[in-house]
């Protein structure tokens, strides 16, 4: 891949004096890093959620648990509460994947944050887009409780340790449970780990973490959105696919070009992040 492609905006970025961490790119064959600041772990924020959709792929391929399981089935505070079951009815794994679950406020909150979700006026029959963490979350409880373990300990065996990374901070919900939307806290390299396992339809480093099926699924904008479309939280962007956190965590996936692209920052303006993030897709297909 042709370094010079990203110089112009390499040269925007120093320009602008955009707090970027680090980008990096992969071409199915070398890993380049175009710009480290640091080393440091940072949040990745909503990236954070396709590390929850790794673990959904992994309990997934056990047999616990399938994409279209009702979720009632992992919450008997829903068949509890006659009303909640009737809200929640017919509502699937795969709906909180792809987040069409209208009705979820997008923060989690309360003393207990499964309380507060499955207390959300959800409308089980629209099958409209919403982007929440609350639904991320339940997912994360699902997947767990499916496994019949808590997630933290799960990804670091089956995900992080064998990817060489170590144990990371993660954020817990009051009543303990990991928090699968947000706050996952790694570095460029780290993350760009990440990518590569769905940029290799689940095998990435001579080793298989998920099944190609579920990825490839995984990686198809199944839910429409006033955009382009939405897989297992992942955005459709032009001919990518993209993880996205606030203030500029970006994994770029070209799956048919072999082509990633990973940047951790901090742009508070989202407006400015989102050009940035073309232009670098831009750069990455043209390289």
């Amino acid at each position: 891949m042709r370094a010079e492609a990203f110089a112009p905006v390499l040269d925007r970025i120093r320009e602008e004096g955009l707090t970027v961490y680090g980008i990096e790119t992969w071409d199915g064959e070398e890993e380049q890093i175009l710009l480290r600041r640091d080393t440091k772990r940072h949040n990745i924020y909503s990236v954070t959620k396709a590390v929850t959709g790794l673990a959904a792929g992994m309990a997934i391929d056990r047999g616990v648990i399938a994409a279209d399981s009702p979720v009632a089935d992992f919450f008997p505070e829903i068949g509890a509460d006659p009303d909640r079951a009737a809200r929640f009815a017919g509502v699937t794994l795969e709906r909180l994947l792809t987040m069409s679950l209208p009705g979820m406020d997008f923060q989690v909150g309360g003393d207990s944050w499964l309380e507060h979700a499955l207390s959300q006026p959800v409308e089980a029959q629209d099958r409209g887009f919403c982007y929440s963490n609350q639904t991320a979350y339940l997912a994360g409880v699902a997947v767990s409780r499916a496994l019949g373990e808590d997630l933290g300990p799960f990804l670091q065996r089956e995900l992080f340790a064998p990817l060489g990374i170590t144990p990371p901070k993660y954020e817990r919900s009051p009543e303990g449970l990991f928090y699968g939307a947000s706050k996952l806290r790694l570095n460029t390299s780290e993350t760009a780990k990440i990518g590569r396992i769905y940029l290799g339809y689940g095998e990435a480093f001579g080793r298989r973490f998920v099944s190609e099926t579920y990825v490839r699924r995984a990686l198809t904008p199944l839910q429409p959105t006033d955009g382009e479309g939405y897989g297992y939280y992942l955005w459709k962007r032009g001919s990518s696919m993209v993880m996205e956190g606030t203030n500029g965590q970006r994994v770029i996936l070209c799956p048919e070009r072999g082509r990633m692209l990973t940047m951790l920052a901090h742009i508070e303006s989202e407006e400015i992040a989102d050009r940035l993030t073309a232009f670098l897709r831009d750069a990455l297909l043209e390289a």
